[in-house]
């Protein structure tokens, strides 16, 4: 019984009512030579999992900002009903929200299209966003101790 209230209270109807930001992990794949590209923003950060790069995740430069104005754009598009799984179709992108309950993240629906029909209407905004992170580099020196300045003099 308390299983399916906590199921119902975390549906991806009352993610989208709430914030994205706190309750969800947002993902944005796509297939490229039988692999699957996935970038996944979660709480400001966002990184990108390439298994023809690296096999391991690479982290992309993003922030709280951005991910706010990706949910008020998800929220705006109002998506279609959810499909189970993801395309396999070589071109389609896939959209899948998580929300996060008890026993750790559950798909809460996947939404694939082609590119071009993700580029049409409403949802143009959310290939806008998403898409250019597929391609772009990860930031690989994105640490800073504090003691570092802007410039080339540092001073003695």
């Amino acid at each position: 019984m308390i299983w399916i209230l906590l199921v119902a209270l975390f549906s991806y109807d009352e993610v989208v009512r709430t914030d994205l930001v706190g309750h969800a992990r947002i993902r944005w794949s796509k297939l490229d030579a039988g692999e699957r590209i996935v970038v996944e923003i979660e709480g400001g950060n966002a990184k990108r999992t390439n298994p023809n790069w690296s096999p391991q995740p690479q982290k992309l430069a993003y922030d709280l900002t951005r991910q706010r104005e990706l949910s008020r754009v998800i929220k705006w598009a109002k998506l279609p009903s959810s499909r189970r799984e993801p395309s396999t179709a070589t071109g389609d992108r896939t959209l899948e929200i998580l929300i996060e309950e008890a026993k750790g993240w559950k798909s809460a629906g996947f939404w694939s299209m082609s590119a071009k029909a993700w580029q049409k209407g409403r949802f143009g905004s959310i290939f806008d966003a998403l898409e250019p992170m597929l391609d772009a580099k990860p930031e690989l020196f994105n640490t800073r101790d504090g003691n570092e300045r802007e410039g080339g003099f540092v001073p003695r």
